[in-house]
Parts: structure tokens; sequence; C-alpha cells
């Protein structure tokens, strides 16, 4: 089994071919007066703003935020490629999304998916160079004979293939769920798959919970429920003449997120895989020819 990175591609107008999730906020005018409550889009920000005054004119979004303005965070489609994966799109029926290539491309991830299936296709021009679905079905609850008939059918929220190979010129389309079924999906990643020697055992898994418990003078105690997340230290072995490349390679990936995974047999099927920055790398050489590295991945999933 091998250590993996999805390394995301930035998905800018110029990538985005279409899409069918359209945001329906109204585009901000100047010269319309607003009421507090009033939730605009800026188009050219790629953001949404909800008007704090009760008559609010000429005051530009961006310009104001906090005395005219609430920034609400990233509008449709780019929610989907924003980075956070908690920001939800979603939409009754299937997403459609087809995007261009400018960086060379052998992976997609979908994060906190909601569908029963996703399906990925490679065009060339008018021709399909590539295309498969993934069924997002879970059954790992079904552990006996009871379980089989009293566990509801549940579903993975995390699919990922990385068997296609695609670059300029060509388009991916991403298409999630069915027609008949409401969808969604918290972040979609496309980009270059990376491996980093083998992953051996001892990997861990450390729960982040983000949520907020209050007690008031007379100790009655609240817990305001918020998301969470996994941060893992992944295990790996390489050899020593590679340790310094990926020494190198690991350092330059420390400021941004990607989805770190062993394989995509084991991501599909128990949902394990981590999207988030790596913080910290330890490197043991040994003089048998290899290193041990263990590698911290700070999770946002």
């Amino acid at each position: 089994m091998t250590f993996r990175l999805i390394d995301p591609m930035p998905i800018t107008d110029a990538n985005l071919v279409s899409h069918n999730i359209p945001d329906p906020s109204a585009e901000w005018a100047s010269g319309t007066t607003y009421a507090s409550g009033d939730l605009v889009k800026v188009t050219a920000d790629k953001r949404l703003y909800e008007s704090v005054l009760s008559s609010n004119l000429n005051n530009v979004p961006s310009q104001s935020i906090g005395v005219s303005w609430i920034d609400r965070g990233v509008m449709l489609p780019w929610r989907a490629f924003d980075g956070g994966p908690s920001s939800i799109v979603r939409r009754s029926g299937q997403i459609d999304i087809r995007m261009s290539l400018s960086n060379l491309a052998r992976g997609v991830a979908l994060i906190n998916v909601a569908a029963s299936e996703f399906r990925i296709t490679v065009y060339s021009g008018a021709t399909e160079m590539y295309d498969r679905t993934v069924e997002l079905a879970d059954d790992s609850g079904i552990v006996d004979y009871v379980t089989l008939f009293t566990q509801p059918p549940g579903f993975v929220d995390l699919g990922i293939v990385d068997d296609f190979i695609a670059g300029p010129g060509n388009e991916v389309r991403v298409r999630i769920g069915n027609t008949v079924e409401s969808v969604s999906v918290g972040e979609i990643v496309l980009g270059d798959v990376r491996i980093f020697g083998s992953v051996v055992s001892g990997l861990t898994s450390e729960l982040v919970d983000y949520s907020l418990e209050t007690i008031d003078d007379f100790g009655n105690a609240e817990i305001v429920e918020r998301g969470y997340a996994f941060d893992r230290d992944y295990p790996i072995v390489i050899p020593n003449s590679d340790g310094g490349r990926i020494e190198r390679t690991l350092a330059r990936l420390r400021a941004r997120r990607g989805l770190y995974y062993i394989n995509t047999e084991i991501a599909n099927k128990w949902g394990v895989a981590t999207y988030g920055r790596l913080t910290r790398l330890i490197r043991t050489a040994d003089s048998g020819g290899v290193s041990d590295i263990n590698v911290t991945i700070e999770g946002r999933l």
C-alpha cells in the first residue's frame, strides 16, 4: 500500500466549462437600496454578502465588511472548490460539473459527499478517454444475519478515483448522484497524484472536536455542536536514496491543503483519508538502506 496525495489544481473561470449549480442570490447593484438581512452575490468576488443596515445604499460589499455588510462565504458553484469541505453544495437531482485542465491531473476526490454514486468522464474533444462510475454504498454496519435485515443502507462520504491520466486540452466531467435523489458535496478535489513510499502498520487518528461547552454561574451546561476533523499520523517507509527528494517535495506542500490517503480501495470502502495540510515530518534513516518517515496531517475532513 502506498501513501498518496491528490494535489489540487486551482479551479478558475477559465477552467469551469459548465455546471448546473448556479447561485440563486441577486447580484449586488449600485443604486439599489437593500434592507437588513438581504443577501446578494458579487460574481467578481465569487462571494455572498448579507446587509446589516436597514437602508443600505451604494455601499460596496467588499469595501464595507462589518459596517454595511457581512461576508457570508463563497457563492455557488465556487463553494465546491473553496478548500473548505464544510461549505456544502446541495441540489435536488444530479450535480454535473465539467472542467478543462490547465495542468496534469490523475485523480479526483469528492469530500463530504452525500449521494449513491458518482461518475468521472475524461474527454479529448468529443471523444471519451475514460469513464468510471463509483458506488458509494457502505455495508460496514452489516456484521451478522440480524443487521442484514435491520441495518438501514448507508453511504460513505468520500470517493476517489486515481486511475486516469489527463492534461491540458482535456476536460473532466464530474456527475454526483442520479437525477431522482437529493445530493450534496463539500469539496471537489481535482489534481495530480503524488506517491510517497509504502505505508506500514501504525496509522493513528485523533478526533478534533470544535464543539463548545459553556457553563453558567448556576452550573448549567450547554453544548453547542460544531464541526470536527481528524488529524492523522501516517507511518511510511522509503529507500534512503529517495529520502531527500521526498523530504523536499513534502516540505513544499506544507502550506496548502491536499487529500492524503493510502489507496482508493481503503478510502472508498472505509472513508479513510485526510484533507488538510502537512504540519510535521520526522525521518529516521537506518543502515539497512531504508528510512522510516512519520507524516502528520492536520485534517479538515
